[in-house]
């Protein structure tokens, strides 16, 4: 961990960034909330257009099974919202965090344990970071110590884009295609004709990702990349499907819990 006065700041880390540019700014992102349906610039003529064909289906809809489910997510991954859902005609529920942190998942299994310890004991917390990610999505993120859900860690993390899955395609001045992500270095971001306020706040989730599943990069300083673990809010009760003397899951224990008939 970086520490002001012990080591130097990076010359393109995130606290010389802030440093450097800081301005305030709102929480979230350039009006991009999907909840509540502002649509980024560079999407608002196609995304109007899906607008004004579902809108008032899709928000009847949905508005009928949140009222019914308590508009919260979390609560849903219950055998007897299940039962719920399946019996007003839905298919399904949508079933994600409890199978990340399940054996067979990919995520690396000391975050998995970690994270399932924090579980157990009441103490795992999950936030929506509006500013996050590059594309500019709300991105849920687990508190986890010692990754980028640490602003010290992501302060001190020097910002490079050496991966790129999450770039965004542009068009340079002489009319080819380039490729540019807010998470670069800024001044590099800036020279593609990018916007400043873009950059702020924004994490490599690319390289974050890739530690997630323990492939994470070494730098030639020895620095290692580190982890950003996004998951819902069902994180906090997820140790629910750990069987009594056990400290892990399986994704078969899952489906049998929530195949369950309620009581």
């Amino acid at each position: 961990m970086w520490s002001t006065g012990v080591f130097p700041t990076p010359a393109n880390s995130h606290a010389a960034t802030c440093a450097k540019r800081s301005s305030p700014r709102s929480a979230s992102p350039s009006g991009v909330w999907c909840s509540s349906r502002k649509w980024a610039p560079q999407d608002a003529a196609a995304c109007g257009l899906v607008d004004r064909c579902t809108n008032d289906a899709e928000t009847a809809l949905q508005q009928w099974f949140d009222e019914r489910l308590a508009g919260k997510s979390a609560v849903a991954v219950r055998p007897q919202k299940l039962r719920e859902v399946l019996d007003m005609g839905g298919a399904g529920i949508q079933v994600g965090t409890a199978f990340a942190f399940c054996e067979e998942s990919g995520l690396a299994n000391a975050y998995k344990k970690m994270l399932l310890r924090k579980s157990t004991e009441g103490a795992a917390r999950v936030f929506t970071d509006p500013i996050a990610s590059p594309t500019g999505f709300p991105f849920k993120v687990a508190h986890l110590e010692n990754s980028l859900s640490e602003r010290e860690a992501y302060l001190a993390r020097a910002r490079i884009c050496d991966l790129g899955y999450l770039r965004e395609a542009y068009q340079k001045e002489d009319g080819t295609i380039g490729y540019r992500c807010s998470s670069e270095p800024v001044d590099i971001y800036l020279s593609k004709g990018g916007k400043e306020e873009s950059t702020v706040g924004r994490k490599c989730l690319c390289n974050a990702l890739m530690a997630n599943i323990g492939l994470a990069q070494v730098r030639k300083d020895g620095a290692i990349e580190k982890p950003l673990i996004t998951c819902g809010d069902d994180l906090v009760e997820t140790a629910r499907f750990i069987s009594p003397g056990r400290s892990s899951y399986t994704a078969t224990e899952v489906i049998r819990k929530l195949l369950e008939e309620p009581a």
